[in-house]
């Protein structure tokens, strides 16, 4: 492309991800759009008197990056951190701080006792969790949660606990009880959970837990519903402060393959005021999530209730929504994704809970995707179990050989235990696009290692094998830690953040691997690989300026790296003084 420029970018080291891996010194930008990459000579001739100039000064600067698992509007981000603290002490001193800015009887929120969640309690100089006395001596007036995670309870103090009504005739929720899923809205056999009593006085100690907060919160339910869910405005500004975060981070798109369960509800219309109003700062793709829940014919009905979604979608380069989503098995950080466990785990579940929850029969499942195929909207499965691999390629197959679906490329989210041989064969031939998280390892990895075995785990989130098997694979970072210098650092060393080991050293990527991932695999899942992934002529100018070279920085620097400007088609969405004002608002 020829012709002035409204924005070049000079002397630096542009990485720009395309079929050679070039590596090149400067940028012209019209319009949004590359129209030039080249040396600075080449660049310079498409300034005129109006051209904004970025003086790199040598920085790298690599394509925007494409998370494809973010949760960007996950209401966790009202929960106040509690990483970064080494005591019981630290931790009453952020409720302490908390509660003297709070009015009497506001809940407090908090969460992330540690980073990752696993090294809690051990990261504490007690060695132990806080309970309700803790909490009661800094928060008197005030009802405390502490929200657990996968592998950690949640505390509450006395005021909670009296809200809820949990007292010390409260059992403890029962296991294989029929319980609602909150994400399929179905019914599914309960994991129980624990409402831990003081041995001596019988009294709750504030320490509960469910059994699987991402199934039933047979617990937690109850603080759920007690805390005041954020209304609209607090939702929109919510999902305004996360994309400027993201965009801090060096994410310019993101894919929202589930979560967001309401069709013409909260959720939809504040992603479209957002983009409304130019404050949606991320290039945001949205499959909505289908419940399960009833009879085949409503499941049926719900499909009809979203025209919207069909085909290409409705929407634009920066918000669209386009597709479903359904979710077939839970976690594997959290052990509920349906594969075999050790026979010698420790765990508290049996029976059917032991290996999993299947969360959606294999008749609804079936009849969603074929009538979803039907309408011509792309389908996205999360499955992580090998069993429920299994069922979305035999899925995948029928409505394949029916309707055809590999131009529309569904996709399947977690595939943490996806085989080489076993799986990634056929979903190669059915073009379906897997997305993973190499965060479930940093997170949970040796909590996997202790279930299903080290053989397992270190083939777990295979990124080698997805790539040597010819199938763009894409990352996700599931809500936590969105950062994604970390996620790239760990797909490039695999390593367990409770302990620091490597975790299947024959699935590591190299760095040019790990950055394809992050761009170039990302753009073909949002089906964008004509406008993002990389940094060439006609190509949104979707770039990110970093602190230091991630090519030459040491490998345990990778994940420090920060952006210091990155632009969105050309517009400046974060910067810091070092480049402040270069580019155009």
């Amino acid at each position: 492309m020829s012709g002035s420029a409204d924005l070049i970018l000079l002397n630096g080291k542009i990485v720009t991800v395309d079929k050679d891996f070039s590596i090149r010194q400067a940028i012209a930008v019209r319009d949004g759009r590359i129209i030039a990459v080249g040396s600075n000579d080449e660049i310079l001739k498409h300034e005129t008197s109006g051209t904004k100039r970025v003086e790199l000064g040598g920085r790298t600067v690599i394509p925007g990056l494409i998370d494809t698992h973010p949760h960007l509007d996950t209401w966790r981000s009202y929960f106040r951190s509690l990483a970064g603290c080494s005591s019981i002490d630290e931790v009453l001193d952020r409720v302490a701080a908390a509660a003297a800015q709070a009015g009497t009887g506001q809940w407090l929120l908090f969460h992330r006792f540690a980073e990752p969640d696993s090294r809690a309690p051990n990261v504490y100089k007690e060695k132990r969790f806080p309970n309700r006395h803790d909490l009661d001596r800094v928060a008197p007036n005030n009802p405390v949660w502490l929200r657990g995670g996968y592998l950690t309870p949640s505390i509450l103090n006395s005021a909670a606990l009296e809200l809820a009504g949990i007292t010390r005739d409260t059992p403890s929720p029962r296991q294989l009880v029929p319980a609602l899923d909150w994400r399929t809205g179905d019914m599914v056999p309960s994991p129980g959970g624990t409402i831990e009593k003081d041995p001596k006085t019988g009294e709750p100690t504030g320490v509960i837990a469910d059994g699987n907060d991402l199934v039933a919160r047979t617990v937690t339910s109850y603080f759920y519903h007690l805390v005041p869910p954020p209304g609209y405005d607090a939702y929109l500004e919510n999902i305004e402060a996360r994309s400027l975060e993201f965009n801090s981070l060096g994410i310019t798109s993101i894919y929202e393959g589930h979560g967001l369960a309401e069709p013409v509800g909260r959720n939809t219309r504040a992603f479209l005021e957002a983009r409304a109003r130019d404050t949606l700062t991320v290039r945001t793709q949205i499959a909505t999530n289908v419940h399960t829940s009833g009879t085949i014919p409503e499941i049926v009905a719900r499909l009809d209730s979203l025209p919207h979604v069909s085909h290409r979608g409705a929407g634009d380069d920066m918000l669209r929504f386009v597709g479903v989503s359904v979710t077939l098995d839970g976690a594997c950080g959290c052990l509920d994704c349906v594969q075999q466990k050790l026979l010698q785990w420790k765990g508290k579940r049996w029976g059917e809970i032991r290996n999993g929850i299947a969360r959606v029969p294999e008749d609804k499942y079936r009849a969603l995707v074929w009538e979803a195929a039907r309408r011509g909207m792309r389908v996205t499965t999360k499955a992580d179990g090998e069993a429920m691999i299994d069922r979305v390629i035999k899925i995948y197959g029928e409505v394949d050989a029916e309707f055809g679906i590999r131009d529309t490329r569904f996709v399947m989210m977690h595939s943490a235990f996806a085989h080489p041989q076993r799986h990634m064969p056929r979903l190669k031939e059915l073009n379906v696009l897997p997305t993973t998280c190499i965060s479930f390892l940093w997170n949970h990895g040796m909590n996997m290692v202790r279930a299903y075995g080290e053989d397992l785990i270190h083939r777990a989130v295979p990124y080698r094998s997805w790539l040597k098997a010819g199938i763009r694979v894409s990352n996700g970072t599931d809500a936590y830690p969105w950062n994604p210098f970390l996620s790239l650092w760990a797909m490039i060393t695999r390593t367990d953040g409770e302990t620091g080991l490597q975790l299947g050293a024959d699935e590591c990527v190299t760095r040019e691997q790990a950055l394809r991932i992050y761009t170039e695999n990302g753009a073909h899942l949002l089906r964008m690989e004509d406008d993002l992934g990389s940094i060439e002529v006609g190509k949104y100018a979707d770039l990110v300026v970093l602190s230091e070279d991630y090519l030459t920085v040491a490998e345990e620097n990778i994940q420090h790296l920060k952006p210091v400007l990155t632009l969105v088609g050309g517009r400046a969405v974060y910067e810091t003084p070092d480049l402040s004002g270069a580019a155009d608002r």
